[in-house]
């Protein structure tokens, strides 16, 4: 691969035979990852959905200044690989929903994170032709009309969505141009939707390390939720799931995510995480993501 990304080393401190302190730039080029997305939401220790979905991503870096860098998203594949009979039909209909967000062009901050969506217009008219096409024939369905009122606020301010998305967020992680040293820790808010209770969001408290060895920059996430008050949750979970999975709710939901950049050239190589919801040992959810560079 020719090299795309710059690596710049700080001054040697008098104290040490190499300084710690390192800063990651992200510079034109275009890259493309494979994601393997795998879900498992158990029930009294029953799968009700087991799948695993392929993902690639085609990476462009169109322009960068001092403040900005811009870029672009191209989804080449969005496949499900395997599921349990009884989710296949829904899972592929959801799979729908990702066709406005298959080309996005990004405004990241000069660390990398996502700041703005510079084509939303565009997503938005793609929404409007799924629902005069694939989706015409739900138009009249009740029970879709929520749905519906979700997906025309969602595609047509997009922002909050994606920074909501874990997968967004770690793979727009913001590592770029800034001074860092080995073992600092930057704290941070993060905030997501609920696998086990829709329409809920939750709040984490988000932990980050990033750290230089030898030719690679670890990084290191993780995100804990924030709320101690669970009472909304606890009446929904007695309303919804206590008559399957017993009084116990010990509610807790957590991340954890490791990634890999290559140190001169900059360039993300892989990201492991693994995300768990749980109501209780009788109920939970289960998010893994695998992403890693095709060369």
């Amino acid at each position: 691969m020719s090299s795309r990304f710059k690596f710049f080393d700080e001054e040697n401190t008098k104290d040490s035979v190499q300084s710690s302190k390192f800063t990651l730039t992200y510079p034109l080029g275009k890259l493309r990852y494979n994601i393997l997305v795998s879900q498992n939401l158990n029930v009294n220790g029953r799968n009700f959905v087991n799948s695993r979905t392929n993902i690639i991503w085609s990476l462009i870096v169109e322009d960068i200044t001092s403040e900005n860098i811009i870029v672009a998203i191209k989804t080449e594949q969005n496949k499900v690989l395997n599921t349990t009979p009884d989710s296949t039909d829904l899972l592929n209909f959801s799979l729908i929903f990702n066709i406005p967000l298959e080309y996005i062009r990004l405004k990241l901050n000069k660390y990398g994170g996502i700041e703005e969506i510079m084509n939303q217009n565009e997503i938005f008219d793609k929404w409007g032709q799924l629902k005069k096409n694939e989706l015409l024939k739900y138009r009249d369905d009740m029970s879709m009309k929520g749905i519906f009122t979700a997906g025309d606020l969602e595609f047509s301010s997009s922002l909050k969505v994606l920074q909501q998305n874990i997968l967004y967020t770690l793979f727009f992680n913001d590592v770029y141009n800034k001074e860092i040293e080995n073992n600092i820790s930057n704290k941070h808010t993060f905030k997501t939707n609920s696998k086990l209770f829709q329409g809920n969001f939750i709040d984490f408290n988000h932990s980050q390390s990033i750290n230089k060895n030898d030719d690679k920059i670890n990084v290191n996430d993780s995100f804990l939720q924030k709320m101690t008050d669970f009472s909304n949750l606890k009446k929904l979970y007695e309303k919804d799931y206590k008559v399957i999975t017993g009084d116990n709710f010990s509610y807790s939901y957590s991340c954890n995510a490791t990634s890999i950049y290559e140190a001169k050239e900059g360039y993300l190589e892989k990201t492991t995480a693994r995300m768990e919801e749980k109501a209780n040992n009788a109920l939970f959810h289960i998010l893994q993501y695998q992403i890693e560079l095709i060369k």
